[in-house]
């Protein structure tokens, strides 16, 4: 309590050179109109930045909120510039599934429609030796199958079917 009956908080900062509301900022309950005043006038004045920004600034000012984080935040949420700024979620847009992999009399039979697509080249390290691959994925299981290739000649690729085939079984 200071001279003028004001709650203050107390601290360690007795010796520091700050001003005294910088050192012991007044303590104000988190409801209240005085508070949403308050927290209104910084969240304009820090352009809208977020609850961070407007509680270090509250706190510079000399004012100390209890539940200061609860009481921005839920201010920062009912801001329609800020819900404007932080603009609405996006959703993951799928595409549909393939003819062939919507035929319930495929799904039986594993690796009746495969698709086989060449992955990218990628450097082993610290080598000048580049690796291929080889993605092969059945459209009616969603199986998938990697074979490693040494280049991308025809060779390489039959070596990898071949491969491929000796391991599961051709239906």
């Amino acid at each position: 309590m200071d001279h003028d009956g004001i709650l203050r908080v107390g601290g360690k900062l007795q010796q520091s050179s700050a001003n005294c509301d910088m050192k012991h900022p007044i303590i104000i309950p988190r409801k209240g109109h005085f508070v949403n005043l308050i927290i209104k006038h910084f969240h304009k004045k820090v352009a809208h930045q977020g609850c961070t920004f407007t509680i270090h600034e509250i706190q510079s000012q000399g004012y100390w909120i209890v539940g200061g984080i609860r009481a921005v935040s839920s201010h920062f949420y009912k801001c329609i510039a800020c819900s404007k700024l932080r603009g609405k979620q996006h959703t993951q847009k799928m595409g549909d599934l393939p003819k062939e992999s919507q035929n319930l009399h495929h799904l039986s039979l594993t690796l009746t429609w495969i698709v086989l697509d060449p992955l990218r080249q990628k450097l082993v390290e610290r080598s000048e030796c580049k690796k291929y691959g080889l993605l092969i994925t059945c459209l009616a299981s969603k199986v998938v199958h990697i074979e490693l290739l040494e280049d991308m000649s025809t060779d390489a690729f039959f070596n990898a079917l071949w491969c491929f085939l000796a391991i599961r079984d051709p239906v």
